[in-house]
């Protein structure tokens, strides 16, 4: 019975995770949500997003400055990243099946901040 309460629960490892890396995970995601909130709130055409090289680029230096924090779940986070500034170079033909591989939808991307950091709702 004890497994089976425990297996509602995902279990990651984020205790080598010192302040500073979950204040850099912080910063880094929530300014890149924020600029492709804005971006997407302006340039949106029906359900198509319009290529943007600076979110295309701000989502690569946010990968890029994670993907130096050695932790499983911060590694998996910064690949993700990795993705989606690749989806926002060319927005028409990035594959949709990348989109829960990579799981680099803002909701998924948030969902994974939030546990990284201990954010709670």
């Amino acid at each position: 019975m004890l497994n089976d309460i425990l297996g509602l629960f995902s279990f990651k490892d984020f205790s080598n995770l010192s302040d500073n890396d979950r204040k850099l995970i912080f910063d880094k995601v929530s300014y890149a949500i924020s600029q492709t909130r804005s971006h997407i709130s302006t340039t949106r055409e029906g359900q198509n997003d319009i290529v943007s090289p600076i979110v295309a680029n701000i989502w690569l230096r946010t990968a890029r400055d994670l993907s130096v924090i050695k932790n499983k779940e911060v590694q998996i986070l910064s690949r993700n990243l990795f993705q989606k500034s690749k989806y926002w170079t060319d927005t028409k033909n990035f594959d949709p099946i990348n989109f829960e591989h990579y799981k680099i939808k803002l909701t998924q991307v948030e969902d994974s901040l939030s546990k990284i950091c201990g954010i709670t709702s």
